[in-house]
């Protein structure tokens, strides 16, 4: 009964279920077992046969059996004796040994995490970016400056200064952005699926944090009316960058919107955080999507497109 449930739902036979532990991770953010528990909960239900696989080093993806349908990729980046490797670099090693991935590719997530090239690529699609400076022109910003990594994740690195004078040399770097600091209220939406089955999920706002400084994300969100995703354009400003992204099965992006000069895009992310209490479980579930059909949707989504 199991499996043709499975083959019912579009789900593969086998899946690695992928993951860092804590002493391994490069910045301490490891998946939480309850998380890991949950996805394979969700598709062990569906005849899946899941295999947890905690990775430590290389030789621990190369060890993995190439025959696994698929790999869930949950992992952020990898701490070896002997180096760092950064999430796409991790998507990488997946590929050249072979698997395939639940989750966007390594180039994709390349793609996304170099600020600069995707926001090249989301302008090109009709989507605003922040306007980029450099030590030259900065004393023609109006406002605030926003200084942050060209390449980073989960807000690290990032300050907000109030004058050009106090930008040094070192800001000055092809690996740094200067860009305008957008004061306005911050909203995120996902996008499930691919190709013509690629849907937007509702629209969150997100909350700033209270006593953060700068004052720029806090992990949380509220709901919004129903159609406002729609209303607000975000809706296809989403599905047209998971397109031009190069995107696959699930993503999340940010946006600001300004009065007058609409969403402007603040970051791409390929490989969003699935936790039943993070945004895109939670704006899933505004569409009646509760956790475990969202997993099961994006596994079945993966492996309809590595199929075909």
């Amino acid at each position: 009964m199991g499996g043709n449930q499975r083959q019912e739902n579009g789900l593969p036979e086998r899946v690695a279920l992928a993951s860092v532990p804590v002493d391994a991770t490069p910045f301490g953010e490891p998946v939480r077992p309850h998380l890991r528990s949950l996805i394979a909960a969700s598709l062990e239900r569906c005849g899946v046969h899941v295999v947890d696989t905690p990775l430590r080093s290389l030789a621990d993806i190369q060890a993995l059996d190439v025959s696994t349908d698929l790999v869930f990729n949950l992992c952020y980046g990898l701490r070896t004796s002997e180096q760092i490797l950064s999430q796409p670099d991790v998507a990488e090693a997946f590929e050249t040994a072979g698997h395939r991935l639940v989750g966007s590719d390594a180039a994709t997530q390349r793609r996304c995490q170099d600020k600069r090239h995707a926001g090249e690529l989301a302008a090109a699609v009709g989507v605003s970016v922040p306007t980029e400076f450099n030590l030259t022109n900065a004393e023609n910003a109006e406002g605030p400056l926003l200084i942050k990594p060209r390449e980073g994740a989960a807000h690290r690195g990032i300050r907000i200064i109030d004058d050009p004078t106090q930008l040094t040399v070192a800001d000055e770097s092809p690996d740094v952005l200067i860009q305008e600091y957008l004061d306005g209220p911050e909203y995120t939406i996902g996008v499930v699926g691919n190709g013509a089955t690629a849907r937007p999920l509702p629209l969150m706002r997100v909350r700033y944090g209270r006593s953060s400084t700068p004052r720029i994300y806090e992990w949380g969100g509220t709901s919004t009316a129903p159609d406002s995703a729609g209303r607000f354009g975000l809706a296809d400003a989403a599905v047209a960058l998971f397109e031009a992204l190069g995107m696959s099965d699930y993503a999340r992006f940010d946006f600001r919107a300004i009065p007058g000069r609409g969403p402007v895009l603040m970051d791409a992310n390929a490989l969003p955080n699935l936790a039943g209490r993070q945004l895109l479980a939670t704006s899933a579930r505004w569409a009646g999507i509760d956790h475990p059909t969202l997993i099961r949707s994006i596994v079945a989504s993966a492996h309809t497109r590595h199929s075909g």
